[in-house]
């Protein structure tokens, strides 16, 4: 009874990360799981989202770290991986004040699917969350940026 009582658990937890199997990193979505709710992880002073975007990848983000969410997308096209369509282990971009502005926000995408998009994010009211948005019709979004 006991052990199938841990199996139980172990797929409802498992269950709360929709479409990690499918993702290149899914260690990575897991890991940006594990700091929701709590705040800034990275030590640093001032805005992080980016930086919480880059301590959860490590040595896996394929482009130069960055400070900065707006320079981060800006690497991400130039080195050709931003992309229209998301999915897990994604970074998602956006603007702030306008689009052509230096300021910017970044979260990790955690799960996709026909309708949503669901992202765990850094910096949202000083605090690690979850957010969803609806496909199609994200307000201030500049991309995806794809993580091989």
């Amino acid at each position: 009874m006991k052990k199938v009582i841990v199996a139980i658990a172990l797929l409802l937890s498992l269950a709360s990360y929709q479409n990690v199997e499918s993702s290149p990193y899914p260690v990575v979505v897991q890991k940006a799981a594990r700091y929701v709710g709590k705040s800034n992880p990275t030590g640093t002073q001032g805005s992080w989202c980016a930086d919480f975007a880059c301590f959860v990848y490590g040595k896996d983000l394929p482009v130069q770290p960055s400070r900065s969410a707006k320079e981060l997308w800006n690497r991400f096209q130039k080195s050709g991986r931003s992309v229209r369509k998301p999915q897990p282990g994604d970074l998602i971009f956006f603007w702030r004040k306008n689009p052509k502005a230096w300021q910017g926000h970044v979260g990790i995408v955690e799960s996709v699917n026909d309708k949503f998009v669901t992202t765990i994010e850094g910096n949202v009211s000083n605090r690690v969350q979850r957010r969803q948005y609806e496909l199609g019709s994200v307000d201030r979004l500049l991309g995806y940026g794809r993580v091989p």
